[in-house]
């Protein structure tokens, strides 16, 4: 990034036949938004029916949530929309699978499941565009796992084996290969009594985070220091190379996960941020898509989830709304439940299910003004979201 791609009136932008800016490509069209395959809702289905919301404007509403599925939850600023998120459906769906499945709240009556055995497990997910961490030891690598296996890789080079370097001593958090200087961070902080702190870079290490000794083992003619600074997709080249000799055993198998885990990550649109980029420093946004990712990579390892989103695509560009959509999408593959309180368009078409709430805002607001698949939201006339889908 950081090149001007395009600076003029918007006129002129229609006559380009070819432009580098992503937004003009969005704008002309020649970028649709694709919706997804919808998966057909059945009566049949599994789903939690929540009677009697009151919450704030809720007009003693009944919501339907079918299970397995991508679930938008739309309506003008005002409707209600927050309000049954907050108040009603993290708090009661947390509750009732978490806590012996009582569900105390006073802002809504009862709670019924259709299809659904009454021990069935389900862990209940809030993701935000909150920061992750403030640890600043915390990055990309560790937070996803991904760095585990990086440490494996490099501890069984020739120079390491030889050096008796373990998969430890590339860790930040453990005495041994990180710096002692600066403990891993590759900065020192200087305290500013009425200013923001100092970050000096360590002396010591250069900001390079490890021992010389430690640098010294190379992978494919790489430092683990230049791992950690390659962006994700150049990581993902660098352990796709087959120009080096092949690798055997559990050697082979790491670098399968690593480049597999590292693929996820690129596929939700991180590509571009640093293997070892703190945690600390990433937006709301690719905060939010490292959890996405997270989930992705554990897989059906983790037991059936419900993920809840409050405007997952606030602050994001079309392109990423695109990969940010491709990753929902692969929840509800992967057996999970995604539901999104949502204004943007593009996300709300490729939901299966539709909770629209209205038909205004305030006192006017709090209704459900429809219920159901897109298509059917489309033929809804009292609905002011449909009139843009």
């Amino acid at each position: 990034g950081g090149e001007v791609v395009y600076a003029d009136t918007p006129d002129k932008l229609w006559k380009q036949k070819k432009s580098l800016s992503l937004t003009a490509q969005y704008i002309k069209n020649n970028f649709a938004v694709p919706i997804a395959t919808k998966r057909p809702i059945e009566s049949t289905d599994a789903s939690i029916q929540i009677h009697g919301c009151k919450a704030n404007n809720l007009k003693d509403i009944s919501i339907t949530i079918p299970l397995n599925r991508f679930i938008a939850i739309t309506g003008v600023s005002g409707s209600g929309k927050s309000s049954l998120m907050s108040n009603i459906l993290y708090p009661v769906l947390r509750n009732y699978f978490e806590n012996n499945y009582q569900a105390v709240n006073n802002k809504y009556d009862t709670i019924e499941l259709i299809n659904v055995e009454k021990y069935t497990t389900y862990k209940v997910e809030y993701i935000d565009q909150h920061s992750i961490t403030r640890n600043t030891r915390s990055n990309s690598a560790t937070y996803t796992g991904i760095y585990d296996y990086i440490r494996e890789v490099f501890s069984i080079q020739d120079v390491a084996v030889h050096n008796k370097y373990t998969a430890s001593h590339f860790s930040f958090n453990t005495n041994g290969g990180r710096c002692d200087t600066c403990e891993g961070d590759g900065f020192i902080v200087v305290p500013m009594q009425f200013m923001a702190d100092l970050h000096i870079t360590c002396e010591e290490c250069h900001g390079k985070r490890f021992k010389e000794g430690l640098l010294e083992v190379l992978y494919k003619k790489c430092s683990i220091y230049d791992i950690l600074t390659m962006t994700i997709d150049e990581a993902i080249d660098v352990f796709k190379d087959t120009t080096t000799p092949a690798v055997k055993g559990k050697r082979k198998n790491w670098e399968e996960m690593i480049i597999a885990n590292l693929e996820i990550l690129s596929k939700v649109g991180l590509g571009y941020v640093q293997v070892g980029q703190s945690t600390a420093t990433l937006s709301g946004g690719e905060a939010q898509r490292l959890k996405l990712a997270t989930y992705l990579i554990k897989g059906n390892s983790i037991g059936k989830h419900i993920f809840i989103f409050d405007e997952p695509t606030t602050g994001l560009h079309i392109h990423d709304v695109v990969k940010l959509n491709t990753a929902l999408q692969e929840l509800v593959n992967l057996g999970h439940t995604v539901i999104v309180i949502e204004h943007n368009v593009g996300v709300i078409q490729q939901a299966d299910w539709i909770i629209d709430l209205g038909p205004k805002g305030g006192n006017e607001g709090g209704n459900v003004v429809f219920q159901g698949t897109l298509e059917g939201i489309k033929k809804c006339k009292e609905s002011i979201t449909a009139i843009y889908l």
